[in-house]
């Protein structure tokens, strides 16, 4: 395709201004991606004779922003006024398939760097920002810190942009051969990964383990190296139990979650366990409204945060129940904290469907190619949803929504090596 040489640059530009921008610039943020919409349709109107898009690429720009039409519906349904606003937060996934998939264009594999690049430059940024303002980050969290009041975005995000830098860090260690660069990579891993200790991203740590374990099943399986695959399905599980074994209170924790058992602070720090007690009180609620009538077939709107509030605040039972005490709940209003359970209230149980057809074919996208970075943001995004709401707030649904896009229509091709 005979591309405009001005709107492909002003698209590369403005690709690299969306990763610079997110961790900091909401306005700035949406400014870009408003502009590369526009830029993109005019990139594909300077082809016409190239206008017809293939019916496979078609289903994928609809399938990824099918949701943005499905909030739409709950919009219009909803009883309360004045959501419109969160449109505007639903926007990336409507914006990216359509921006990026009517181009139709792989970009140079300079520019798919260099977009990876800056993504790991700007989440660095954030970090050194967050520690020239809290030196005393380093020294650990007190009892009495709050961990949010240290960062310049919470947590679950910065625990997300972090070590989804470590995955593109080891995309990019794997496709350079300059040794000294590597080591930089290797230091620069190591830094984001100790970042992510210190401010206690549990979910982000979890996901990143579990994603790196399937990471190494994808590549065994997509090299044909079955022995290896053989051994380390056997090593990993058999280390696992050993682990689980010899530590009794790993067992009693594993219990305690997978039954949504409340941790009592006298015996648990509170650091480590407060947020699965508040997660568990929220999903207990989340739970009681989809069981409530059709529910969880029709979903409840754009309104249901009034109904979880309503639960929340209509008594202290719940918290009580899972041993929040009232000055630790901070009275504001709670979303899902998960993101599968936040669009079923939305949207019913269509709109779930559509979010697991969505990671599903992503995923089937990703192992055809055998691409294994485009696996590893899949994997770890998907994972980190569970306890999160990540469709929320701009710089969850804009890190999806861009990167998804990104890897699905404009990564060029042969990229990675095996």
């Amino acid at each position: 395709m005979k591309l405009n040489p001005l709107l492909a640059n002003i698209q590369a530009i403005l690709l690299i201004s969306i990763v610079v921008t997110l961790p900091f610039f909401t306005v700035f943020n949406s400014f870009f991606i408003i502009l590369i919409t526009i830029n993109s349709i005019a990139l594909r109107l300077t082809c016409p004779e190239n206008f017809k898009t293939s019916k496979q690429v078609s289903l994928q720009i609809l399938l990824f922003a099918s949701l943005f039409f499905l909030y739409l519906f709950t919009l219009l349904i909803s009883s309360q006024y004045g959501y419109w606003y969160i449109l505007e937060k639903k926007f990336s996934v409507l914006a990216f398939p359509l921006a990026l998939g009517i181009a139709t264009h792989k970009l140079k594999p300079k520019i798919f760097n260099l977009i990876l690049i800056a993504f790991v430059t700007s989440t660095l940024i954030a970090v050194l920002i967050t520690f020239a303002g809290n030196l005393s980050l380093l020294k650990g969290i007190r009892p009495e810190d709050d961990i949010d009041s240290f960062l310049i975005f919470r947590r679950p995000y910065f625990g997300l942009y972090s070590l989804f830098s470590v995955f593109i860090l080891g995309y990019l260690f794997i496709n350079l051969s300059n040794w000294r660069l590597k080591i930089l990579l290797v230091i620069l891993a190591i830094f984001f990964l100790y970042f992510t200790y210190l401010i206690y991203a549990k979910m982000a740590i979890l996901s990143f383990v579990i994603t790196v374990f399937w990471l190494f099943v994808a590549m065994f399986l997509s090299t044909r190296r079955f022995t290896r695959l053989k051994w380390f399905l056997i090593s990993i599980p058999i280390g696992f139990l050993l682990v689980f074994a010899l530590t009794p209170g790993l067992q009693i924790i594993l219990v305690k979650i997978i039954h949504f058992e409340p941790f009592d602070f006298s015996n648990y720090k509170w650091i480590y366990f407060l947020s699965l007690n508040m997660r568990f009180a929220i999903w207990d609620c989340t739970w009681s409204i989809l069981s409530q009538g059709s529910n969880w077939f029709w979903g409840c709107g754009l309104d249901h945060q009034y109904l979880l509030d309503q639960c929340y605040y209509s008594s202290d039972a719940v918290w009580i129940k899972y041993g929040i005490l009232p000055n630790l709940q901070n009275h504001f209003p709670y979303n899902a904290h998960n993101e599968y359970l936040h669009v079923w209230l939305d949207t019913g149980i269509i709109g779930l469907l559509i979010l697991l057809s969505i990671i599903v074919i992503s995923l089937r996208i990703a192992i055809k190619r055998d691409n294994f970075l485009y696996f590893s943001f899949l994997v770890f995004f998907f994972l980190c949803c569970i306890t999160e709401s990540m469709f929320s707030v701009q710089k969850g649904i804009v890190f999806y929504a861009f990167f998804n896009s990104l890897f699905a229509f404009s990564q060029p091709k042969n990229l990675i090596k095996k």
